[in-house]
C-alpha cells in the first residue's frame, strides 16, 4: 500500500498560535509513524508574532525579526499550502 491509501491525513487550517501549536504538538505525538499526513492550509505563508507589534510599531526592532515563514515549522513529512479555504464538507472529510 502507498501512504495516501493507508495514512490518516490531519489538516489545520490557519496560521495563527493556535495553529502553530497544534502543529508542533501534532510533530511530536507522531514523528515516527509515516501513516500520519498532516498539511497546513493558510492564506497567509507567515506567522506574525503580534505581541511584538508595539516594538515593531515605535522602531525598536524591524517587522522581519516578528514575522516567520509558515514553512519552516513543518518538517519534511508535513506540507503548507498557501490558499483559502470556501468550504468543508465534514460528510466527505
Amino acid at each position: 500500500m502507498d501512504k495516501v491509501e493507508s495514512s490518516i491525513r490531519i489538516i489545520i487550517l490557519g496560521s495563527g498560535f493556535g495553529a502553530i501549536e497544534a502543529l508542533e504538538k501534532l510533530q511530536k505525538k507522531f514523528k515516527k509513524n509515516d501513516r500520519i499526513d498532516i498539511k497546513i492550509i493558510s492564506k497567509n505563508n507567515f506567522f506574525l508574532f503580534s505581541p511584538m507589534l508595539p516594538e515593531v510599531f515605535s522602531g525598536m526592532i524591524e517587522p522581519r525579526h516578528i514575522i516567520t515563514p509558515v514553512r519552516s515549522f513543518c518538517d519534511k513529512d508535513e506540507q503548507f499550502y498557501n490558499g483559502h479555504i470556501h468550504a468543508i464538507d465534514f460528510g466527505k472529510k
